[in-house]
């Protein structure tokens, strides 16, 4: 995965991992939350010492409750993610990628947001891609099976593991603070909403993507 270049709100360079096709993303961190916990977050253990996730029981009543989203137009297509803290108006963080899927952008939404956000965090998604592999722990039958749907040489390949390895060995890392919980989507949730539109703002409209398509060809 690439690096995005951005730079926060703090003055800081941003250096997540984006998508190799990605734009760049933005982050917006009026309480410098972003900076400060990059390079914890982005730190690597080995596998063997890397604590699993144990039922952590209901997350702590300071937990951050961050809402994220992805959306694609067509899909694939164009994408974009996009993260917002609850609570704290204008602490989000949103880009787009050239050519993805819905799946992919929900997923990186997600660990975006792990990566920004330090301490207890409550990760709230309409994905139920995302949350039910998490909550229940599809991963594990996942990496057990080699990445595979079932074990041996006629299982299916788990999509989007280039992404889905970075993701948990980052929610692993982070184990004991992080939570994930599912919200209807378009069931009118106002944080679900905010996130969902800024999601949807990193699209260009049809024009735009017209007029690319007519630069590029």
């Amino acid at each position: 995965m690439a690096q995005c270049t951005a730079n926060t709100r703090s003055g800081n360079r941003c250096r997540v991992p984006v998508e190799r096709d990605s734009e760049l993303c933005h982050i917006h961190d009026p309480d410098g939350l972003f900076q400060a916990n990059v390079a914890k977050a982005s730190a690597h253990l080995e596998p063997e010492e890397v604590p699993a996730i144990a039922d952590a029981g209901p997350p702590p009543a300071d937990a951050r409750r961050v809402h994220t989203s992805g959306s694609c137009r067509p899909n694939p297509g164009v994408g974009g993610w996009a993260w917002v803290l609850q609570g704290q108006e204008g602490t989000s963080g949103a880009g787009s990628v050239e050519m993805t899927t819905s799946p992919r952008m929900e997923l990186t939404a997600a660990h975006m947001a792990l990566l920004a956000v330090p301490g207890p965090i409550v990760i709230v998604s309409d994905s139920r891609y995302v949350v039910n592999c998490m909550r229940d722990q599809w991963w594990v039958k996942w990496i057990r099976n080699d990445w595979k749907l079932k074990w041996g040489e006629s299982g299916q390949d788990i999509k989007n593991r280039d992404l889905w390895e970075p993701f948990i060995e980052l929610v692993r890392v982070r184990a004991g603070e992080v939570w994930f919980e599912w919200v209807a989507g378009h069931s009118g949730h106002e944080w679900n909403k905010r996130a969902e539109r800024l999601a949807r703002e990193q699209i260009p409209d049809r024009d735009v993507l017209r007029r690319r398509t007519v630069l590029v060809g």
